[in-house]
């Protein structure tokens, strides 16, 4: 009998062994989702934190340009891409027009350019992508550039008379537009006749000499400007350059 007692309690205490070890299992164990937890949590403190790459803010790259070796009828294609990217169509006039037509002779720090319509805030807009800024209300100036660009009041006119041809010249940058050679002379003309400005004489005089120009349609265009005594000192100057080059 003792025996069979003996053998009930090493059940008993076996069986509560395997209960203890079972629930000891069923502790230790983690479900699923409690594991993705834990990974989850201790990826969080291995991987470091990615860095944001840095955005770079401010006006657009371009080409490195020579300033100053540049040839200006390859500027003025340069900078008549830039307002045609800009969805502005435009006709180069003033000084660098004659130096264009002179041969690049005469120094040039503006470039006029003439367009119908100036919607003030979207030319300042868009040529600050380019890095221009206004300087006053029609003309514009870039940190690292000696030249201004200037948008005088249209229309394209020279003296009283209105032009409405122009004349395309190709460079490197692109075709553009500018008064043609006899238009450009009247221009500097105009500019000599009502202010006396001898510099813009001598811009007519050495366009005429590399130039061939329409001198009638000038001396009628001079009378009508009430400016034919100017017009004969023009015309005398111009005939002493074109002997001296003989």
């Amino acid at each position: 009998m003792p025996s069979v007692a003996l053998k009930r309690v090493n059940k008993k205490s076996r069986k509560g062994s395997k209960r203890k070890s079972s629930l000891k299992k069923k502790i230790g164990k983690k479900s699923p989702s409690q594991k993705k937890k834990i990974s989850k949590k201790s990826a969080k403190k291995i991987t470091p934190k990615k860095a944001k790459p840095k955005v770079k803010r401010g006006r657009p790259k371009f080409p490195r340009i020579d300033w100053e070796k540049t040839a200006v009828g390859e500027l003025a294609g340069l900078f008549s891409s830039w307002l045609k990217e800009c969805g502005f169509d435009v006709v180069l006039v003033g000084r660098a027009c004659a130096a264009v037509h002179a041969g690049n002779m005469m120094h040039v720090d503006r470039f006029d350019f003439m367009m119908e319509n100036f919607p003030i805030e979207e030319v300042q807009s868009k040529l600050k992508k380019f890095g221009f800024r206004p300087v006053d209300l029609r003309t514009f100036k870039r940190s690292d550039c000696p030249y201004t660009l200037n948008f005088p009041a249209p229309p394209v006119t020279v003296g009283d008379e209105l032009v409405t041809e122009y004349t395309k010249v190709k460079s490197k940058y692109g075709e553009y537009k500018l008064l043609n050679a006899t238009d450009c002379v009247r221009c500097r003309l105009t500019t000599y006749y009502r202010w006396g400005d001898e510099e813009a004489l001598s811009d007519a005089l050495q366009i005429a000499v590399k130039k061939k120009i329409d001198i009638k349609l000038v001396e009628r265009w001079s009378a009508r400007e009430w400016a034919m005594e100017k017009f004969r000192e023009f015309l005398n100057e111009l005939a002493k350059r074109l002997l001296a080059r003989e």
